[in-house]
């Protein structure tokens, strides 16, 4: 396939020419750095493991006395290893940084077609496009590398809204490789990933009510798990203080059913109790009704056909969580997930870290990311 600028060039009859840029001098505090721009107004552009990539790079960079310097504009979101993050420069303040960086990384966006005019070392990444109808055009072949999904077997919807997200499927430890590469650092990564579950970046505390709480925790979105442990006081405590969201198998006294205080009820069961449903809804409270027994469901979606009930089998989520992950070296598994859980006075990544149990790891592999250290797996 032929580049997109080819076939503009050929409709119109005119030949390719190279950019003149203007940059303008942005002082910067260090010798060698990198840049950065995930900024794009393509939601299949979204890609949702740039801070893992970093992360894994970040040791080495320093090693070599590299920084990571990050575009973007004002709704930006700075990223975790960004060593500085520039999100109020003019164009021309952007052409001149990148024009002085060893390397870009980022989306098919603006900058990289900049450090492309400049001939600069540049990653891109792209999940919905055949990049190479549109990547960055003026780089040579050695300073370019392009990363996407597999596409051999399901083509790219080349929609801008395309809520498949492919871009997702790539690996960060195949970035991490790409940019060692592009740097020609003899250096491969030690990670390697096994899992992303989707909610795994979502900033969220579960308290498990075995123990006081500690307002001492930065977290402002806290659910608390009354299905693990059922203490109402050390609820009625923690919403004197604090607006929570609550997870329940058993229903919440009616005292404690305070609109501003309970953002959610979560409502795990096989037979709901139709009082408590009632109280909920009065109150205005958001309830989510989740069914644990499949054959149930049917049931309970009759007998309550007001409400929407979720299917909330465990023994179906764990089987078909087991498909993700196969073949798990348990004694070599790492997890991550922003999500903590609180319980017994201690702050784990997950329940599977806390009880060891391996059905606790896939009921709840959607909040997690699964890898090893490949030095440890060998």
């Amino acid at each position: 396939m032929s580049h997109i600028l080819e076939q503009y060039a050929k409709c119109c009859g005119v030949k390719i020419g190279k950019p003149t840029l203007n940059k303008h001098f942005y002082p910067i505090n260090c010798d060698k750095f990198i840049s950065i721009d995930i900024d794009s107004d393509n939601f299949s552009e979204n890609y949702p493991h740039w801070d893992i990539t970093l992360h894994i790079i970040k040791q080495e960079l320093l090693d070599q006395g590299v920084k990571i310097l990050q575009l973007g504009g004002e709704k930006s979101k700075k990223l975790r290893s960004s060593d500085l993050f520039l999100n109020k420069i003019s164009y021309k303040n952007r052409a001149y940084i990148i024009s002085k960086s060893i390397l870009h990384i980022g989306l098919n966006n603006l900058s990289s077609h900049i450090a492309s005019c400049y001939n600069k070392k540049t990653l891109t990444i792209s999940g919905n496009s055949y990049q190479n109808c549109t990547k960055p055009y003026w780089s040579d072949k050695e300073n370019l590398k392009l990363i996407s999904p597999n596409f051999s077997k399901e083509k790219p919807i080349l929609s801008k809204r395309n809520n498949s997200n492919r871009i997702k499927e790539i690996k960060p430890e195949e970035i991490a490789d790409s940019v060692f590469e592009l740097l020609k650092l003899k250096k491969k990564s030690n990670f390697k990933s096994l899992s992303f579950g989707g909610s795994y970046n979502m900033s969220v505390l579960e308290f498990v009510p075995n123990c006081d709480f500690s307002y001492n925790i930065p977290f402002n979105n806290i659910n608390v798990r009354m299905d693990k442990f059922y203490d109402a006081d050390k609820l009625a405590s923690l919403i004197e203080n604090k607006s929570v969201e609550i997870t329940t198998s058993d229903p919440i006294p009616d005292h404690l059913l305070i609109k501003n205080k309970i953002k959610c009820i979560n409502y795990i069961s096989d037979d709901f109790e139709s009082n408590f449903l009632e109280k909920v809804s009065n109150m205005g409270i958001k309830l989510v009704l989740l069914c644990s027994a499949k054959d149930k469901l049917q049931k309970q979606r009759f007998k309550f056909f007001d409400y929407k009930i979720h299917d909330f089998s465990k023994e179906e989520i764990i089987e078909e969580n087991k498909k993700d992950i196969e073949d798990v070296n348990w004694s070599k598994l790492k997890t991550f997930s922003s999500r903590k859980i609180f319980s017994k006075n201690k702050i784990y990544n997950s329940y599977y870290e806390e009880s060891k149990n391996k059905d606790d790891l896939f009921l709840d592999l959607d909040w997690l990311m699964c890898y090893y250290h490949e030095h440890e797996q060998r």
